[in-house]
């Protein structure tokens, strides 16, 4: 399938790195604390999403499949994200 929808392939890594940048490393910089996850994050995410989407743009999947997969992988995780947020401040109203 990967090769017939790139896009929707790439989906996954997109979310991954931006769920590392955004949610682990940039916390833990912004805070000057380690963030929960961090680890995991700098050893797993960004070297395997990056190695997806790296590997991608240099089998020839065009540079817009790559784009149109990190812009959903980033609304997909931040969605996510906003989700949990929000369903636990629902949680510890009621």
């Amino acid at each position: 399938m990967g090769w017939a929808r790139p896009t929707l392939s790439l989906v996954i890594p997109a979310a991954t790195l931006v769920n590392g940048i955004l949610f682990h490393i940039l916390p833990t910089v912004v805070q000057g604390r380690v963030a929960p996850g961090l680890y995991t994050a700098t050893l797993f995410y960004l070297p395997f999403s990056s190695w997806a989407l790296v590997g991608a743009w240099r089998d020839g999947v065009p540079r817009r499949s790559i784009g149109l997969a990190f812009v959903a992988g980033s609304i997909k995780m931040t969605t996510v994200v906003l989700a949990a947020r929000l369903l636990s401040s629902v949680k510890n109203i009621g």
